[in-house]
């Protein structure tokens, strides 16, 4: 916790959320948890009523709380200059697809959700 005992446990919070974040959009995505971008239906159900990538936020919120934790500068510089990008440029390539796939159905929750 780069020598500051409450960032330990303040990181530990923030990835224990990442994680649980992560874990519940993929219980919710179901069978609709692919690795490439596309889809039959849209899931607006559980975490996603609220945002599109849940699982990249958790993910960025898990990894950022353990390398807070841990006290790892270089690995939170890593999340910030290579995961964050990583997870933005994949989350425009699904939305544009799922756009291409879902129409005016998917542009609605897009403007009714967050990231």
């Amino acid at each position: 916790g780069f020598g500051y005992e409450e960032l330990v446990y303040t990181g530990l919070a923030i990835g224990t959320a990442g994680v649980v974040l992560w874990i519940l959009s993929m219980f919710t995505l179901g069978p609709s948890l692919a690795v490439l971008p596309g889809a039959d239906r849209l899931v607006t159900r559980g975490v996603y009523r609220y945002m599109r990538h849940p699982i990249y936020v958790g993910i960025v919120l898990t990894l950022s709380g353990l390398f807070l934790a841990c006290g790892s500068l270089i690995c939170l510089l890593y999340v910030l200059a290579v995961v964050i990008p990583l997870n933005i440029f994949r989350a425009r390539a699904e939305e544009k697809t799922l756009h291409q796939q879902l129409g005016n159905a998917y542009q609605q929750y897009r403007a009714n959700t967050f990231f």
